[in-house]
């Protein structure tokens, strides 16, 4: 019973939620926008100003608009 809450636990960690309104604001944008706001977490993340997790979550959704 611990393991599986465990697995649960790893897999909440795992997806950092994005919000509804970025959500939103990001699937009215055009191509070229977005390429923009994946480009601006890319900077932040190398800057370490962002987490891992974060960036790929941005990146993921992006591609899925």
């Amino acid at each position: 019973m611990e393991a599986k809450a465990e697995v649960q636990q790893i897999r909440r960690e795992e997806v950092v939620a994005i919000s509804k309104r970025a959500k939103v604001r990001m699937k009215a944008m055009t191509q070229g926008e977005r390429k923009a706001v994946v480009g601006a977490a890319k900077k932040l993340y190398e800057a370490e100003l962002m987490g891992p997790k974060r960036f790929m979550e941005i990146q993921r959704f992006a591609k899925r608009c």
